[in-house]
């Protein structure tokens, strides 16, 4: 299974990556993982890649990092779930964001938002917390909704 994770947070990202990897060896499902830290990264890699599994921050910076151009961009999330949508690539997708809420929008409006546009690819949002592990067991049943 091919899975494209977009995140800029090292630490978040290292996090998500043993967590999966924990859930797929579980399930014995062999994987592949691919990382992008950016917006215009990411979203020009889940249009000319094909995975099976998309893991989606919704805040991210506009470009790397290393370019000093990584503006945050509050709903790049948003904006990949629909230029997915445009050029119809529907990877199975969760969020996971450590968010309540972004723009002055709560989470649950906006999730509410992404499942009646994009119900067919968009599995929800997970609220990641670095100082809990309830969000570990919340990836994971999404993550088996998206294989049943």
């Amino acid at each position: 299974m091919k899975i494209l994770i977009i995140e800029d947070d090292e630490n978040k990202l290292n996090d998500i990556k043993v967590t999966v990897k924990d859930i797929f060896d579980n399930m014995n499902i062999e994987i592949d993982i691919a990382v992008m830290y950016s917006f215009q990264t990411g979203l020009n890699n889940v249009i000319s890649e094909k995975y099976d599994l998309l893991l989606l921050d919704m805040s991210l910076p506009n470009f790397e990092k290393k370019s000093d151009t990584g503006i945050p961009f509050g709903l790049a999330g948003k904006i990949i779930l629909s230029e997915m949508d445009y050029y119809d690539i529907h990877v199975k997708t969760i969020i996971v964001t450590a968010y309540e809420a972004i723009e002055g929008e709560s989470m649950n409006s906006i999730s509410n938002e992404l499942q009646d546009e994009f119900g067919t690819f968009y599995y929800g949002y997970v609220k990641y917390a670095a100082n809990e592990s309830n969000w570990k067991n919340e990836l994971e049943n999404k993550i088996k909704e998206t294989i049943s």
